[in-house]
């Protein structure tokens, strides 16, 4: 056995202890190079959506949107490297001040990149919904109650 299946736990296990130990993102990439080091070999979507939620959990939009790209023109739609997107967005630790721009961001995306699946974007789902809810219940907003009752209704309708 060549350990390829612990893989998918230690990606996994990177990307929900990155939130709290940011050092784990950059040694998700570096695993990540190192263990599908071949040019032209994609590594599994799995193991690079949980490379791209370590970034995402440390709020690197930037890294995590430029991770995005590559995803779509690679595997094509995938919830899992769209939620990333959204991770990164709720993530993002702005001065209070610009709190709502991360939300608004993360409803663009939603709007722009997810909803419904006409697009060739993967459709969003109700953890979708709630990702985008979780990035405007972390603003100051006065208009945060306004558009996640919005969200709300889009996604029952």
């Amino acid at each position: 056995d060549d350990g390829g299946d612990l893989l998918p736990s230690l990606f996994t296990a990177l990307s929900h202890h990155s939130a709290t130990d940011p050092t784990l993102a950059p040694l998700a990439t570096t695993l990540l190079k190192k263990t599908f080091p071949k040019a032209g070999a994609s590594p599994p979507l799995p193991l690079y959506a949980a490379t791209m939620t370590a970034h995402a959990q440390t709020g690197a939009i930037q890294k995590v949107r430029a991770m995005y790209s590559h995803a779509v023109r690679t595997y094509g739609p995938s919830l899992d490297i769209a939620h990333a997107v959204l991770i990164s967005y709720h993530r993002a630790v702005p001065p209070v001040t610009n709190r709502d721009c991360y939300a608004l961001r993360a409803r663009a995306f939603l709007r722009d990149e997810m909803v419904g699946d006409g697009d060739g974007g993967a459709a969003a789902t109700v953890e979708s919904y709630r990702l985008v809810m979780q990035a405007w219940g972390e603003t100051t907003s006065g208009r945060a109650l306004e558009e996640m009752t919005a969200l709300m209704e889009e996604m029952t309708a």
